[in-house]
């Protein structure tokens, strides 16, 4: 009988966690990011964003983010040089796909807020802050956060800043 009890708690708390977690809304969630390359800055975007995210801003303890992003769908309006970041000279999309995010704590700064956590490429895992704005519109909320980052902590090419700005889009 102990073990139907502890079974149907579990089921309660998986089924609680699964009816807070919010819908990324895909087609208008995207990665934006610019560096400088030889002089000229160098664009883009990744899509194929995934993953769970509950964010309130009333309970900040709850809120979470284990998103991923699909490395394949780089894209820098050049498919010659997007073909290049995907072999083994950058990112090697065959071998590393995904791009992670999983936060640790979310904590509230000034009318912003700062997601603490590991992001995850190229095999590498390194603790980031990511600043950024929630903004809700017809049901949906609007995560905006900025951050930045050198590509080459997380083995990637020549040690370079790159300017990240996130936009994830999920149904409440």
């Amino acid at each position: 009988m102990k073990k139907i009890n502890v079974l149907s708690l579990f089921v309660a708390i998986a089924m609680g966690f699964v009816a807070n977690a919010q819908k990324i809304i895909d087609s208008e969630s995207i990665v934006n990011f610019s560096l400088e390359n030889r002089g000229s800055e160098v664009t883009g975007t990744l899509g194929g964003m995934k993953g769970d995210v509950i964010f309130d801003k009333e309970n900040l303890n709850k809120s979470s983010f284990n998103v991923t992003m699909d490395v394949n769908t780089i894209n820098t309006a050049n498919g010659k040089r997007d073909a290049h970041l995907k072999n083994e000279d950058f990112f090697e999309t065959e071998t590393y796909a995904t791009i992670s995010f999983i936060s640790s704590k979310i904590e509230k700064k000034g009318d912003k807020y700062i997601a603490i956590g590991s992001l995850s490429m190229h095999g590498i895992s390194k603790d980031v802050s990511i600043l950024f704005n929630a903004a809700e519109d017809k049901g949906r909320q609007k995560l905006n956060g900025t951050f930045i980052l050198d590509h080459a902590d997380y083995g990637i090419g020549k040690n370079r800043e790159v300017s990240i700005q996130i936009t994830c889009v999920v149904t409440k």
